[in-house]
């Protein structure tokens, strides 16, 4: 035959079975606080249920396991079942309850700290926002004083000018158009300047040759075809520079 647990077994396996478990965190929310409490109410309320089936249920057993004659008379059963339901069953309601309250006052001073601490932390945002008041004050003043030169400048600036704005953007393009022009002149001349040094050379070149030429050769071995070409270069060479020039 199975041995019946007691109720104070069964209650010291459920309660230590409770604590195994774990906790959940506390959060410093009252929705949260308030479903803890009912959490607590509810699970007391069980345990209260469940022990009371217990201690009904170990009377009968108790009451089935021992039959004397004495106990078969009807006064006797009567007065021997609530004796022993209210024997067994009082004392574990009573741990129960005591160890229900024990863990609501924990949790209610550890609620109570963490109210506190949240109200000190309030309380020193409440002294920063409030050092840092007058600064706030002054820099709203100083955009607002900002605003209202803004919008004076706005009021005070005359018509005139901004119809006077493309005048001096057709300017500035017709500024521009003429300093390409200019730099176009400044390249020719450059240019130009260059094929005047090409033509002093090779009038350079010509006296030399003929200077070199003069005092050993008599004029008549000059072959004429030399002379051709250079005076046709010297003809040509002029002929684009006249054109540079007008240009």
């Amino acid at each position: 035959m199975v041995t019946e647990k007691t109720l104070e077994q069964i209650f010291s396996e459920k309660l230590a079975a409770a604590q195994k478990r774990d906790k959940p965190v506390v959060k410093d929310r009252k929705d949260v606080f308030s479903g803890e409490r009912l959490n607590l109410v509810r699970e007391s309320s069980d345990y209260t249920k469940y022990l009371n089936e217990l201690a009904i249920r170990a009377a009968k057993d108790k009451k089935s396991s021992q039959p004397t004659i004495q106990e078969f008379i009807p006064e006797n059963i009567t007065e021997a079942i609530p004796d022993e339901i209210s024997e067994s069953a009082q004392p574990p309601i009573q741990k129960t309850s005591d160890a229900d309250n024990h863990e609501s006052l924990n949790e209610i001073i550890v609620y109570q700290q963490i109210i506190n601490s949240l109200r000190a932390e309030l309380a020193e945002y409440k002294s920063k926002l409030d050092s840092i008041q007058p600064e706030i004050i002054q820099y709203e003043q100083a955009i607002n004083s900002l605003k209202s030169e803004l919008v004076e400048y706005k009021h005070r600036q005359p018509q005139g000018v901004t119809n006077e704005i493309p005048h001096y953007l057709q300017m500035i393009n017709s500024l521009r158009t003429e300093l390409a022009e200019y730099k176009n002149k400044m390249e020719l001349m450059a240019s130009e300047r260059n094929q005047q040094s090409n033509v002093d050379l090779l009038r350079a070149d010509l006296r030399e040759h003929e200077n070199r030429s003069s005092p050993t050769l008599p004029h008549e071995i000059w072959e004429e075809d030399d002379i051709s070409s250079l005076r046709a270069e010297i003809s040509r060479l002029k002929r684009n520079l006249d054109l540079m020039i007008l240009k």
